[in-house]
């Protein structure tokens, strides 16, 4: 890494990592403290990222949001090869038929990533959100009619 830094002639901060150097007109540079790059190096479990979607649900009432009926969680590996969790808000249809703006749902986004920096969670959080109409019926109403069918 530090080969790469000198090729494009940037020195580490002190107490700093490299992330990327983006060679652009503007010259863009990225840097985490170290602390957080030696964090980066382990990755979160499942019982850490659901309970921190669970803080994220319990912090919800608290913003003027679309309600978010569920989390789905999915843990993999992005096409980075970096570990991640890919996370789909279910949210309430919205009353109007219409969709949500970005500007609503910006704030449910926004706890996620916060809850992630704030706890360490090593997995980067890829945050989508669907409509209930879009993920089809509640899969507890699905077996208990397939139940109710036998």
């Amino acid at each position: 890494m530090n080969a790469s830094v000198q090729s494009v002639g940037y020195a580490n901060p002190p107490g700093f990592h490299l992330v990327a150097a983006v060679r652009t007109p503007a010259c863009y540079v990225i840097w985490v403290h170290m602390a957080l790059a030696l964090e980066l190096e382990a990755g979160s479990t499942e019982p850490e990222i659901v309970a921190a979607l669970e803080r994220v649900g319990a912090a919800l009432p608290s913003l003027s949001a679309p309600t978010v009926e569920t989390f789905q969680l999915e843990l993999g590996v992005d096409s980075n090869g970096r570990e991640a969790a890919f996370i789909t808000a279910v949210l309430e249809d919205a009353p109007s038929g219409q969709t949500y703006s970005w500007t609503s749902l910006k704030p449910i986004h926004d706890l996620i990533w916060k809850e992630f920096t704030d706890h360490a969670i090593t997995r980067w959080p890829y945050v989508e959100f669907r409509l209930r109409s879009e993920v089809g019926a509640d899969p507890d109403e699905d077996e208990e009619a397939g139940e109710a069918g036998t």
